[in-house]
């Protein structure tokens, strides 16, 4: 499971003896563990090394309301790591002032396997809708993943997953209220066919 905002979903602890953090198991070639963002290499291959500014702002502003809700991938690299996939949420994490960042682990060279493991953590999260969104677009960002077999993969249907989707399409502070549970999923979905933002707010 994969803890958001202060919530932690799995016991995840720094040794005192050597300070490493402890790694959970989550599939095989896959572990889950909080990093130091200090730790993480970028990745040299990374194609997109520009982020448009308003965009990115709002990241930073969702992982500081709710915490990291994907998490970044990475491989062992020397002492530290090497960052996979998830700039953008390492990038804000970093700017957002987070002392660590929840991360995968990749022992496998298996593409397939990585990306059912990240799946299965979804579909064991104890997710809110909001959250449930952002971690569907990552997967489509991140693995191409469709939207079917995004339904195929956590038991939905395709309409569920893309009217979760369309939630991320909804003002920040819309998204805040269906986040705490002010606002249902359903009630906030019916907002977008308002002419304009100052009618959803």
């Amino acid at each position: 499971m994969i803890p958001t905002g202060d919530r932690d979903a799995v016991d995840v602890f720094f040794n005192s003896e050597d300070q490493k953090p402890a790694a959970v198991e989550i599939a095989p070639g896959a572990l889950f563990a909080q990093l130091d963002p200090s730790e993480i290499t970028p990745n040299p291959q990374q194609p997109r090394s520009v982020f448009e500014a308003e965009a990115f702002a709002e990241l930073v502003h969702s992982i500081k309301e709710f915490g990291v809700l994907q998490p970044i991938v990475v491989r062992p690299l020397g002492k530290g790591f090497e960052l996979i996939m998830g700039e953008r949420r390492l990038r804000a994490s970093i700017e957002a002032g987070l002392l660590t960042v929840p991360a995968v682990i990749r022992e496998t060279a298996d593409e397939n396997m990585l990306r059912d493991a990240l799946l299965e953590n979804i579909h064991r999260a104890n997710l809110n809708p909001l959250e449930e969104a952002s971690a569907y677009k990552q997967m489509l960002e991140d693995f191409g993943t469709t939207q079917e077999e995004l339904a195929d993969k956590l038991g939905r249907s395709r309409p569920q997953i893309t009217n979760t989707l369309r939630l991320l399409r909804l003002p920040l502070q819309v998204q805040d209220k269906v986040a705490s549970g002010v606002l249902s999923a359903g009630h906030a979905r019916a907002l977008l066919g308002a002419p304009d933002e100052a009618t959803i707010l």
